[in-house]
């Protein structure tokens, strides 16, 4: 049977790197002012075992020399050729997801390691998310000269990205589907994979060469984060890969959204 992953997305664009977005108008937008609301995934993994996993997908550009700020995670490239993260250096591993749930026994202070997105949800949300992921890596086959002569942007370039990992790294996308909506009894129901939809999707670039040209996002300049794939229309992947959609919403941080839904 051919398996369907409806893909909620989350990107995060050049955050790990650049310096802090500024505001910009346009709901889903790093800085927006107007509600959200309707989120299409879990905000609560109440019962112990249960946890949000997202994909976390790192992005660099062969012609990014760009030797980045002092203050960031990930200032150079070639910091790590054999495993070109962004390295953590606050945690065992080097990385900024935890890949395994901790137990409801332990408080939600200490389950995670400090400085991690996982802690952080974990935290705000005073132990209610548990939001884990595993990290991949992504040398895109292009420059982005080459992406932008031919009018991508961040759209576009987000279907290539997804495309290229496809098809050149072994991902298994039924991982990142874990919930299911049961609109009769008003819940979301943990280990239930009916609706053929993976939680969360993160794209991270390193950084966008030539953005001063404000190619990447088009006729918004300073636009640093989007909580949404672009891409139009669907992206359907063969057997357990699925169809990717930036139909949905999920989590995001912004002034509003309503940390009480905890």
């Amino acid at each position: 049977m051919k398996l369907k992953i409806f893909i909620n997305a989350v990107l995060f664009f050049i955050l790990i790197c650049s310096v802090p977005a500024q505001s910009q108008s346009g709901e889903g937008f790093c800085g927006v002012t107007s509600p959200i609301g309707g989120y299409r995934i879990p905000t609560k993994t109440p019962n112990e075992g249960e946890f949000v996993r997202g994909l976390f997908v790192y992005v660099i550009f062969s012609d990014d020399d760009f030797n980045g700020w002092g203050y960031t995670m990930w200032p150079n490239r070639f910091q790590n050729p054999s495993n070109p993260f962004p390295e953590n250096p606050h945690t065992s591993d080097n990385k900024s997801v935890a890949n395994t749930v901790g137990s409801k026994s332990t408080p939600f202070m200490s389950r995670y390691e400090n400085y991690t997105i996982t802690d952080f949800f974990c935290e705000m949300s005073m132990g209610q998310l548990d939001l884990i992921g595993d990290e991949v890596y992504v040398m895109m086959p292009e420059p982005a000269d080459y992406y932008i002569s031919r009018g991508f942007f961040y759209g576009s370039l987000n279907r290539e990205v997804l495309e290229y990992l496809d098809a050149t790294q072994t991902i298994d996308w039924t991982r990142y589907n874990n919930w299911t909506y049961n609109s009769n009894k008003s819940k979301w129901e943990f280990a239930n994979k009916d609706d053929e939809t993976a939680e969360m999707i993160s794209i991270t670039y390193r950084t966008i060469p030539h953005e001063s040209d404000n190619w990447f996002f088009v006729g918004m300049p300073n636009v640093g984060a989007t909580d949404n794939l672009g891409i139009t229309p669907d992206l359907e992947f063969s057997a357990v890969v699925g169809l990717l959609t930036n139909n949905h919403k999920d989590m995001k941080i912004s002034d509003n959204i309503n940390y009480g839904c905890w």
